[in-house]
């Protein structure tokens, strides 16, 4: 389990649920670098940097 803070509201994450947001959105990302620029959010570039920090 996980807990995030969002908008100061905590939300607890099952290990199951983290793992899929993380394999989709490492999929995401790996189309967005193989050219598909124009996929579903426009900013990748901004949001990576950010995960990034």
């Amino acid at each position: 389990m996980v807990s995030l803070r969002y908008y100061n509201v905590a939300i607890t994450l099952s290990n199951k649920l983290q793992t899929e947001i993380i394999y989709k959105a490492n999929k995401v990302l790996s189309l967005y670098n193989h050219g598909m620029k124009n996929i579903v959010f426009p900013n990748i570039d901004k949001i990576l940097k950010q995960l990034l920090k």
